[in-house]
């Protein structure tokens, strides 16, 4: 890797002087630096390049930077051009988002300004219209109420009604009546006209071209107020009214119709007022046509109402009313002076029920301000009294005692922003994903180019699937370039990867590739590559873990536990006698499978954390402050002084995995760590018989029972002796090959059919 470094730094004519020179005669050197230099370069390799302070400079290898914590090592564990690419979509959706926010802004104030002007422009000219018509009609009254004939007749018949309250039919006042009647004909003849009246000054109505039943009829006193100002000389016109309110007696054929009364003083010949001449006008024709003129929207209305907040001109949405129940759903039936303006509290179209009936609703905020003399435009929204949300405008005329609104559904106001806004949002969203998927493209990428830059050099060996991850490294099946036997391939996680762990893990395979008997797992190669990814290739076991075995299984048969045991016991003799101490033996790191035809054969596996005391390394390395082992396997003295352990902790694990294999139970049941600890230093141990009391050989019985013991001396003297002891119960208790074919035979079935059952619907 040094040799692969350096000639990295030289261009192209220097580089062959020198690889020459520093391979001399290693040819294979010379193969796998070139190998180096044909698949790698700068942007490809994690080597952190470092100088000494009394040497040249020298290379160490690292992975990520797990001291930093994981924020650095994600950073490093980015693809740069893809999170690039990430943080460009991100930065261009932040740069979207506030120029919508601009835009939207901008077209917010530019619609609401000009939804203001549009709202006042067509109430004005609503209002001008009926303003305009108004005054028409009082001008119009005016003129008729000095018609010559009208002058001449209407003393007349005032003077007869008012002295004969008997002589309805005198001929006289049906002459004088006549002559009238015949004078205004052309102003009843008139669409919007539907009777003309004469009131004397008392309020006596002295002749009507309405067919009312014969009789002296007068004004109600709340008739006669309203149209008092027409005997001290004024014309009047009144808003539209119901006609029963301005006669005294119930007249059937006026008192059903909503009207607008005009009304101008008459004057005899000398000038004095005698009456008024009054034209009962349909409210809901002209009055209403000239108010829907014009429209500010699609969904838009404009209608007048009175000081009490009802409707003075049909509602456009009759035909709703009348669904909702707000007006009768009859042929004629009209708005008018039916539908007060008051708020549901909800949308009454949408199908919703007010909480109240709608006579004790509140008034709504248009109403409310318009009847309280306010002028005002609303853009930000309020109900109307369909429960629709509106935005709108209105003003109270006080020369004619009513208020004219227009209304438009808030949803068409701002049917243009909230396109923008739908738009803007779903093109913001678009470059959000495309930012989070370039990024996890990113992790993705860099992920794939690591696994496949770890397959490139793994010297002969090509990763496949994943079988398996500890706590220090991933373990795949692999493939080697000439060999055809199964491998896997065991490599150091990068999440681990500080000096400890990486010191650590190459021990593990220093220690292992050492050892030689057929029970111990069997190391094939090991080394670094050049981007610092330690690794090392061993056999492949197909098989199960005594841990699976046990979860299948149950409570194992003495006399198998004694063929597991014996080949357990050899695997770590050889390690004791080389002065290696497991440290971590456990149901979990023990391998039962079959090798060269043989059934249950058992391989020892992850001496990751043995000891070598004779090592000048291992205080070092192994002195993390954290005691090593799985601590339900830990021996006591692991507790009290991890780094002055003997063989005989070793004993303790292999006597706590026979307790689990015998009883398929922990030697201790506890919640936590600690409470695991107190039990290891403190509590008393069961034997294998109160768990399982009947069929466990006795000398097996206190054997595990021994090797369990608190005090080391109390245990086995080595793996050796423990060993013979467990022979020398095996005589009694032989496990066959034959019994151990058959039981792979049935598991081997098992798991065939469990392949081939259909996973359950649901």
């Amino acid at each position: 890797m040094q040799l692969f470094l350096d000639a990295l730094d030289r261009d192209a004519s220097e580089r062959e002087a020198f690889l020459r020179q520093a391979c001399s005669d290693d040819r294979l050197l010379r193969v796998e630096v070139d190998s180096l230099l044909a698949n790698h370069d700068q942007r490809t390799i994690l080597v952190k390049r470092t100088v000494a302070a009394d040497g040249p400079s020298q290379s160490a290898a690292t992975v990520g930077l797990s001291h930093a914590g994981w924020l650095p090592r994600l950073w490093n564990s980015v693809d740069r051009r893809g999170l690039a690419v990430a943080l460009g979509a991100l930065l261009l959706a932040l740069a979207l988002l506030a120029l919508g926010y601009w835009l939207e802004s901008g077209i917010e104030r530019r619609l609401r300004n000009n939804l203001a002007g549009q709202l006042q422009a067509t109430l004005d000219s609503n209002v001008a219209a009926v303003v305009n018509w108004l005054e028409l009609q009082k001008l119009e009254m005016a003129t008729w109420a000095g018609h010559p004939d009208v002058r001449q007749q209407f003393p007349i018949i005032g003077e007869l009604a008012g002295a004969n309250e008997s002589a309805v039919d005198d001929p006289g006042r049906k002459a004088a009546r006549q002559e009238i009647v015949d004078a205004v004909t052309p102003l009843v003849q008139r669409d919007d006209v539907r009777h003309v009246h004469g009131i004397d000054t008392t309020g006596l109505i002295i002749f009507s071209t309405n067919q009312q039943p014969p009789g002296r009829y007068y004004v109600s006193k709340q008739g006669a107020t309203q149209i008092a100002p027409v005997f001290v000389g004024q014309t009047v016109l009144l808003p539209p009214l119901e006609g029963r309110t301005l006669v005294e007696e119930d007249l059937p054929s006026i008192s059903q119709i909503p009207i607008i009364l005009v009304g101008s003083p008459v004057r005899d010949a000398n000038e004095r007022i005698v009456g008024g001449l009054f034209a009962s006008l349909e409210s809901g024709q002209e009055f209403t046509r000239l108010l829907d003129l014009g429209r500010a929207g699609l969904h838009s209305d404009t209608y007048a109402f009175g000081p009490k907040g009802k409707l003075l001109s049909a509602s456009r949405y009759e035909n709703q009313l009348k669904k909702l129940g707000l007006i009768d759903d009859a042929k004629d039936a009209t708005s008018v002076l039916k539908v007060e303006l008051r708020d549901p509290g909800v949308d009454l179209t949408a199908g919703q029920a007010a909480k109240l009936p709608i006579h004790k609703c509140p008034p709504t905020k248009m109403a409310a301000s318009a009847t309280s003399g306010v002028d005002a435009i609303d853009l930000d929204g309020y109900r109307d009294y369909r429960g629709v949300k509106v935005v709108g405008a209105w003003t109270w005329l006080d020369d004619y005692g009513f208020g004219v609104a227009t209304e438009i559904e808030y949803d068409e106001a701002y049917a243009v922003l909230h396109y923008v806004r739908r738009s803007f949002w779903v093109l913001l969203g678009l470059l959000t994903t495309s930012g989070l998927a370039a990024f996890v493209f990113a992790l993705t990428a860099a992920r794939l180019r690591r696994e496949v830059g770890e397959a490139r050099q793994l010297g002969q060996f090509t990763l496949g699937q994943l079988i398996g991850q500890g706590g220090m490294g991933k373990v795949y099946m692999a493939k080697h370039a000439l060999l055809r036997r199964p491998t896997a391939v065991k490599v150091l996680d990068g999440a681990q990867a500080d000096d400890a762990s990486i010191a650590r893990f190459e021990r593990e395979v220093q220690v292992a590739s050492s050892l030689t008997h057929p029970n111990t797992v069997e190391i094939y190669d090991y080394g670094r590559t050049v981007d610092g990814v330690f690794f090392y290739a061993m056999e492949y076991l197909p098989g199960l873990t005594l841990e699976q075995l046990v979860r299948s299984e149950g409570a194992i048969p003495p006399a198998r536990v004694l063929h597991i045991l014996r080949q357990m016991l050899g695997s770590l003799s050889e390690a004791h006698r080389l002065g290696l101490i497991h440290r971590d033996v456990k149901p979990a790191n023990v391998m039962l499978c079959e090798r060269g035809g043989v059934p249950d054969y058992v391989k020892v596996l992850d001496f990751g954390l043995a000891k070598d005391p004779s090592s000048h390394l291992a205080p070092h390395i192994t002195q993390t402050g954290l005691i090593s082992g799985t601590p339900l396997y830990i021996a006591p003295e692991s507790i009290e002084d991890p780094e002055n352990l003997t063989p005989r902790a070793d004993i303790y694990a292999v006597g706590a995995v026979a307790f689990y294999l015998l009883t398929g139970k922990e030697l201790f049941a506890a919640a936590n760590k600690l409470e695991i600890f107190d039990c290891v230093m403190n509590k008393p141990r069961r034997r294998p018989s109160d768990l399982v009391p009947s069929g466990i050989p006795p000398a097996l019985d206190e054997l595990v029972y021994r090797a369990v013991a608190i005090d080391p001396a109390e245990r086995p003297a080595s793996a050796e002796d423990m060993l013979a002891a467990v022979e020398a119960i095996a005589i009694d208790h032989p496990w066959s090959e034959a019994e151990a074919r058959r039981w792979w035979q049935q598991y081997e079935a098992s798991q065939t059919r469990v392949a081939m059952e259909p996973a359950p619907l649901g």
